[in-house]
């Protein structure tokens, strides 16, 4: 009789392509229904703009929620991508990333880029907040102003959002011809013995960026 271990280790083997799971590489992920996106194993949900989800169907891969996507989400490549890439690596674990979505392109093969993108990445567990926030303050703004080039072109503040508050890196970026302030928001709550750490990245601050951090906020439904 096959075991129900050998069962399990066939399924997650064909859930995710190929990719090796145990206990010790366990790490949280989501799944989408619609526009809701449901976090495994905590089965704490948000819903995205439905423009999110047609963007990643017709368009570029925008959606990056089982483990083997998110291994594929840690870097990208493009201008103002990849410094909210490597600064956001640097100061939060991404073993702890259990979703990256968005209203563009992103990963080694994201094309493009504008504007008017928004990211956003949810992180859940055990993390160790003021760790985080130590790091952001230092290490992150240091990376920050490698990309900008210039310490007067850096800020850090604090932020709220409703119930959610963190800190707000600003550096502004200048590639020849076009330039911008790039914004990353590091915004956090506690839920029992659990920590999520929600982060934002953008340029320009656009009214329908602010509208749809927003209303993803607001549809945060922990359990």
């Amino acid at each position: 009789m096959i075991s129900s271990v050998l069962i399990l280790g066939i399924v997650a083997h064909r859930c995710y392509g190929g990719l090796e799971l145990n206990r010790k590489q366990l790490r949280p992920y989501a799944t989408i229904h619609r526009r809701t996106i449901r976090l495994i194993p905590s089965g704490a949900t948000f819903i995205i703009p439905q423009s999110w989800v047609e963007w990643n169907h017709e368009y570029s891969k925008s959606l990056f929620l089982n483990p083997k996507e998110l291994e594929a989400a840690k870097d990208t490549v493009g201008e103002f991508s990849r410094s909210y890439g490597e600064i956001v690596n640097a100061v939060v674990p991404f073993g702890s990333c259990a979703a990256h979505v968005g209203n563009d392109g992103w990963g080694k093969n994201a094309e493009g880029g504008s504007g008017s993108d928004l990211f956003m990445r949810v992180y859940v567990g055990s993390l160790n907040t003021q760790k985080i926030w130590q790091d952001i303050a230092t290490v992150g703004k240091r990376k920050a102003v490698e990309f900008a080039r210039k310490d007067s072109q850096v800020s850090l503040t604090g932020i709220h959002r409703g119930q959610w508050q963190g800190s707000k890196l600003s550096y502004y970026l200048f590639y020849g011809d076009y330039g911008g302030t790039a914004y990353i928001e590091f915004l956090h709550r506690t839920f029992g013995k659990q920590q999520v750490v929600i982060v934002f990245m953008y340029a320009v601050g656009m009214p329908e960026q602010q509208n749809a951090i927003n209303s993803v906020l607001a549809s945060f439904k922990w359990r």
